[in-house]
């Protein structure tokens, strides 16, 4: 019977690392693949002053009709403000996620990289999601 509760407690500690050394390894591809968007899409922001093509994507699948140049004249605008307001949105988590991040190599080049994603903010503030995604 001893043995059994060994072999019971042997094992259990053998899956725990197993499964440890397996969630470890998932979170840091995930944090990786999260940390990779976010540099990826303040770059496109900051080289182009556009929106970036993921996010364009993304809300033409949250929203289908977006891109529907049949649909009804009253419901092209209010997804195209939708979308608008959530791109808006996706910006100001990017720069608030710069200005608290220690990623950043140094204090310049945050204050640049912010300042950058302040004035893209800036512009896209009065444009329409059609003069957006141009």
């Amino acid at each position: 019977m001893f043995f059994y509760v060994i072999l019971i407690i042997a094992m259990m500690a053998v899956i725990a690392t197993f499964l440890t050394k397996g969630t470890v390894a998932l979170m840091g591809k995930l944090g990786g693949e999260t940390i990779y968007k976010l540099h990826s899409s303040s770059e496109h922001i900051v080289n182009t002053h556009s929106v970036p093509p993921e996010w364009v994507a993304a809300m033409n699948k949250r929203y289908p009709g977006l891109t529907d140049t049949a649909a009804s004249g009253s419901a092209l605008p209010d997804l195209g403000n939708r979308a608008k307001r959530r791109v808006i949105r996706q910006l100001d988590t990017l720069i608030t996620h710069f200005e608290r991040t220690s990623i950043v190599a140094d204090e310049e080049a945050r204050e640049i990289l912010v300042t950058e994603l302040l004035k893209a903010r800036d512009e896209w503030l009065p444009l329409s999601w059609e003069e957006l995604i141009r």
